[in-house]
């Protein structure tokens, strides 16, 4: 389910139980975000589901990429992958510690127009 945050201009899909149609779900879900004017999808998947890492590839081909893990409970902890829906993200924007300087381009590196 998607859950749509106008002020913020973001799109939170969470998936707790993987089946035959997760992907298509997060296809309409994702569609909607876009019909709707978001300007950030971010998809959360439960990492304890043996089917994640087959979801995870799947939402690649949307545009999605991993930016982080949320240990949510003892029910299970999630995958965050996100999608800028409109514009893109400038990584040389940010003020980053040097500790941090890392861990930013890591992410950099796993968005498919991080190199652009």
């Amino acid at each position: 389910s998607g859950d749509m945050n106008h002020i913020l201009g973001l799109c939170k899909i969470y998936v707790d139980s993987i089946g035959r149609d997760s992907f298509e779900s997060v296809r309409v879900e994702h569609h909607r975000a876009k019909s709707e004017h978001m300007e950030v999808s971010d998809i959360l998947i439960n990492l304890q589901d043996p089917a994640a890492p087959w979801l995870y590839e799947k939402v690649k081909g949307l545009g999605y990429f991993c930016t982080g893990i949320l240990p949510a409970s003892s029910k299970c902890d999630y995958l965050i992958m996100q999608t800028m829906l409109y514009g893109t993200i400038d990584y040389n924007i940010f003020q980053t510690p040097p500790q941090f300087r890392e861990l930013l381009e890591a992410v950099r590196l796993l968005d498919p127009e991080g190199d652009l």
